[in-house]
């Protein structure tokens, strides 16, 4: 027979949201990067951001270009980005939505990172709301 504490179920995360970016159901993907370079204007960072958006056999590329006090949006891709997010369209939305975490994207398998892994963990800190930013330890 075991005895001592009883086992106690483990905490379920709450990872970062992405403040709202775009209203539920809107699609306008240009909106919702213009939204996200405003939110990281100020970022410190000096880097691009590519995102692979990925709608049946077509992939639309968008960069975050961010400079110490001033970020862009742009319908590119980047030469040489420093983080690289793929995704399926339907994944940006609930995440633009503020419904889903990037980080549950990432450990579902819905979103795959490129580059700058800990880059990433400081805009979404930047970006996000309350929640965790950090998978590990």
């Amino acid at each position: 027979m075991l005895t001592g504490p009883a086992p106690t179920r483990a905490r379920k995360v709450q990872f970062a949201k992405l403040k709202n970016l775009v209203e539920p159901g809107e699609k306008d993907l240009g909106k919702a990067f213009t939204r996200l370079s405003e939110t990281l204007r100020s970022s410190g960072e000096l880097a691009e951001v590519q995102f692979d958006i990925v709608r049946g056999r077509t992939t639309h590329r968008w960069t975050v270009s961010l400079e110490p006090k001033a970020a862009a949006a742009a319908e590119r891709a980047s030469r040489r980005p420093d983080l690289r997010l793929l995704l399926r369209q339907e994944t940006w939305q609930r995440i633009a939505e503020g419904e889903l975490s990037p980080l549950d994207a990432f450990l579902s398998g819905e979103l795959r990172i490129r580059g700058d892994t800990e880059l990433a963990k400081r805009l979404l800190k930047r970006a996000g709301g309350a929640g965790e930013t950090d998978i590990c330890c």
